[in-house]
């Protein structure tokens, strides 16, 4: 954060209008700088001197290629030289105070001829090969802790997992064929994941806050099909409680015409029950494909559905960082939020029941009750 400028990872830009920014460029290897609605940087928008329709599947398609196949319209791509710590030795002051694994799993059919993709940590044993959990369970890291994750893959086609938000070493990024370094002498650029094989990511988390990982190989299918999740970053000491820290992830459930917009997961998402009286955090992420999703939480005794019956709420948070105190301010509980953002919100709810409505391509409601 730059004075009272907020840090963001992923900004709405409005229509037809035009925000600024600043950055610097603080660690080496290579970047990308793209839209995170999928549309825009389809290789369905490659730039066709001819003006004649591009065939349905893109030229030459490798997967391992993904940014200069797969990728067109608003994506850039930037180098940051100088020297990277991504030579695959660790030092000894480099061995990782944590060790975790995430799984990709597959289900065929769990979308109608499609199947269903999911991540699944596997601390506590291994996973059936076929076991679903749609979003990925939180993944929990302590913010200046060493982290080791190995990701599995037992999918049939290859795939590359991308820690969005979430400062790391280029290499680790997750951008398959791209991430890394290919300039001067140990040029390294990161693999797809075979199936069958693993790859370990290494990372030490600088801040606390809400990020995501999701895949970023044939991102549109994969994302839609399943593979995401909330990565959570504590502060050192703290432990992640369940009771009072709470995930709203929308994301695209499955593909085509029967596809839905869903909630953690699920297009009726079950009513929940909060304590009343006690502070809550609310973190919202939406990793949605292309869409916004608009959230409004009200009492649900209200004779009205006009914004003066939300009830409020404080900002605390955008994409991992805190909000400086001039925004950090006390609101009508409402948010728009768009593809790649996460939103902090502490709410502390009376006795009583509430709703929370989302509107996205499909509408559904979360009964809340606190007591």
């Amino acid at each position: 954060m730059q004075g009272d400028r907020p840090n963001v990872v992923t900004e709405s830009g409005p229509y037809r209008g035009t925000f600024s920014m600043a950055w610097t460029a603080e660690r080496p290897g290579n970047w990308l700088f793209h839209c995170h609605d999928a549309l825009h940087t389809s290789w369905r928008r490659r730039f066709n001197l001819t003006g004649e329709r591009p065939p349905q599947t893109p030229p030459m398609h490798d997967a391992a290629h993904h940014v200069e196949q797969d990728m067109s319209g608003l994506v850039l791509g930037i180098r940051v030289r100088g020297a990277t710590s991504s030579s695959g030795r660790i030092a000894a002051s480099d061995v990782p105070q944590r060790r975790t694994r995430l799984v990709v799993t597959e289900k065929p059919g769990f979308y109608g001829r499609e199947p269903g993709y999911s991540y699944i940590a596997s601390d506590a044993g291994e996973a059936a090969r076929d076991s679903l959990e749609i979003p990925a369970r939180p993944l929990v890291l302590t913010r200046g802790e060493r982290t080791e994750i190995t990701v599995v893959n037992r999918l049939a086609i290859p795939t590359a997992v991308h820690w969005h938000g979430i400062e790391l070493d280029s290499y680790y990024d997750g951008v398959a064929g791209w991430s890394g370094n290919d300039t001067g002498d140990g040029a390294r650029l990161a693999p797809l994941i075979a199936p069958g094989d693993s790859f370990v990511v290494r990372m030490t988390p600088p801040r606390a806050g809400t990020f995501i990982f999701h895949a970023h190989a044939d991102d549109m299918r994969q994302i839609a099909l399943g593979l995401y999740g909330a990565l959570i970053v504590l502060p050192p000491g703290e432990t992640w409680q369940p009771a009072t820290d709470h995930v709203f992830l929308t994301s695209q459930m499955g593909r085509g015409p029967g596809s839905k917009a869903g909630l953690n997961g699920s297009a009726a998402p079950p009513p929940l029950t909060l304590a009343a009286g006690v502070r809550h955090r609310l973190r919202f992420i939406n990793i949605s494909l292309e869409d916004d999703a608009d959230y409004k939480l009200r009492s649900d005794t209200s004779s009205t559905s006009s914004d003066a019956s939300l009830v409020p709420w404080r900002a605390v948070a955008k994409d991992g960082a805190d909000l400086h105190r001039d925004h950090a301010t006390t609101r009508p509980a409402m948010l728009r939020i768009a593809p790649g953002e996460t939103y902090d919100y502490e709410v502390t709810l009376a006795p009583g029941s509430y709703r929370l409505s989302v509107k996205s391509y499909n509408d559904f409601t979360v009964m809340i009750r606190a007591r």
